[in-house]
Protein backbone atom coordinates (compact mmCIF):
# COMPACT_ATOMS: atom_id res chain seq x y z
CA UNK A 1 0.00 0.00 0.00
CA UNK A 2 1.19 3.53 -0.78
CA UNK A 3 2.23 6.04 1.71
CA UNK A 4 3.37 9.43 1.63
CA UNK A 5 5.02 11.34 4.26
CA UNK A 6 5.13 14.84 4.42
CA UNK A 7 6.47 17.43 7.75
CA UNK A 8 8.90 16.60 10.39
CA UNK A 9 10.30 12.96 11.07
CA UNK A 10 10.03 13.44 14.60
CA UNK A 11 6.68 15.20 15.10
CA UNK A 12 3.55 14.14 16.30
CA UNK A 13 2.27 11.56 13.99
CA UNK A 14 -0.70 11.97 12.30
CA UNK A 15 -2.32 9.04 9.61
CA UNK A 16 -5.05 10.46 7.48
CA UNK A 17 -7.61 8.03 5.72
CA UNK A 18 -9.41 9.08 2.28
CA UNK A 19 -12.94 8.36 1.54
CA UNK A 20 -14.19 6.34 -1.98
CA UNK A 21 -13.67 8.01 -5.48
CA UNK A 22 -9.99 9.91 -4.09
CA UNK A 23 -6.44 9.74 -2.69
CA UNK A 24 -4.77 10.48 -0.03
CA UNK A 25 -3.90 13.52 -2.29
CA UNK A 26 -7.04 15.04 -1.15
CA UNK A 27 -5.36 15.66 2.48
CA UNK A 28 -2.70 18.02 0.83
CA UNK A 29 -4.50 21.43 2.37
CA UNK A 30 -4.63 19.96 5.46
CA UNK A 31 -0.87 18.34 5.39
CA UNK A 32 0.71 22.49 4.22
CA UNK A 33 -0.99 23.49 7.24
CA UNK A 34 0.77 20.82 9.63
CA UNK A 35 4.14 21.46 8.56
CA UNK A 36 5.50 20.72 12.32
CA UNK A 37 3.58 17.40 12.31
CA UNK A 38 4.85 13.70 10.74
CA UNK A 39 2.01 13.52 8.36
CA UNK A 40 1.24 9.75 6.64
CA UNK A 41 -0.97 9.55 3.54
CA UNK A 42 -1.72 6.59 2.34
CA UNK A 43 -3.86 5.42 -0.55
CA UNK A 44 -6.34 2.21 -0.44
CA UNK A 45 -5.79 -0.69 -2.29
CA UNK A 46 -7.03 -0.21 -5.67
CA UNK A 47 -6.88 3.46 -5.49
CA UNK A 48 -4.48 5.93 -6.71
CA UNK A 49 -0.60 5.22 -6.27
CA UNK A 50 -2.06 1.94 -5.01
CA UNK A 51 -4.17 1.49 -8.14
CA UNK A 52 -1.67 -1.87 -9.10
CA UNK A 53 -2.41 -3.59 -5.76
CA UNK A 54 -5.37 -5.92 -5.46
CA UNK A 55 -8.45 -4.64 -3.45
CA UNK A 56 -9.14 -7.59 -1.75
CA UNK A 57 -11.93 -6.33 1.29
CA UNK A 58 -12.59 -3.83 3.78
CA UNK A 59 -10.40 -6.17 6.54
CA UNK A 60 -8.25 -6.64 4.73
CA UNK A 61 -7.52 -2.82 4.05
CA UNK A 62 -7.94 -1.83 7.77
CA UNK A 63 -5.35 -4.70 8.65
CA UNK A 64 -3.04 -3.20 5.91
CA UNK A 65 -3.62 0.34 7.63
CA UNK A 66 -2.53 -1.29 10.68
CA UNK A 67 0.58 -2.38 9.28
CA UNK A 68 1.74 0.72 7.64
CA UNK A 69 0.75 2.23 11.93
CA UNK A 70 3.41 -0.57 13.10
CA UNK A 71 5.61 -0.02 10.06
CA UNK A 72 5.68 4.01 10.97
CA UNK A 73 6.43 2.83 14.52
CA UNK A 74 3.47 4.48 15.81
CA UNK A 75 2.50 3.43 18.95
CA UNK A 76 -0.66 4.64 20.38
CA UNK A 77 0.85 7.54 22.84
Amino acid sequence: MYVEQHGRPDGTPIIFLHGSLVAGWMWMGQVEALPDHRCLLVDYPGIGHSGDDDWVSLADTADRVADVIREHGIDGS
